[in-house]
């Protein structure tokens, strides 16, 4: 009896880890997916429309956030460091202004810059 009762507590337990390792999996996964996503309309976004985009919109601040705060919980605890600073850095990222070449040039370095942190938070996401 007492070895039935220990068989069916370690299956609960066994269950129960399975169950939230697939859940924190998940929410992973659908973040990743988010950030893929973030990543093309960012591509596809004029450095003139990022030049005057103080309020973040054309890089989805906003929800860039919500999305973080739902899956930073289920980060890695080794990656979590790395995760943060490269959302801060994502969200810090300022432009200046565009019209000559040299800021042309500077500006779609920092447009490249914010995939390639975008690319580093999704990697942390994994």
């Amino acid at each position: 009896m007492l070895k039935d009762f220990l068989i069916a507590l370690v299956s609960v337990l066994i269950g129960y880890w399975l169950g939230s390792s697939g859940d924190a999996n998940s929410k992973r996964k659908h973040f990743r997916s988010n950030i893929e996503l973030l990543t093309r309309k960012l591509e596809g976004t004029l450095i003139r429309d990022l030049a005057f985009d103080a309020a973040g919109d054309f890089r989805y601040i906003k929800q860039f956030e919500m999305n973080v705060s739902d899956v930073r919980p289920h980060i890695r605890d080794r990656k979590k460091v790395r995760f943060d600073e490269s959302c801060a850095a994502y969200k810090s990222i300022r432009f200046g202004a565009i019209g000559t070449l040299e800021n042309n040039a500077e500006a779609e370095k920092a447009k490249a810059k914010l995939v390639s942190l975008l690319g580093e938070i999704s990697d942390c996401a994994k």
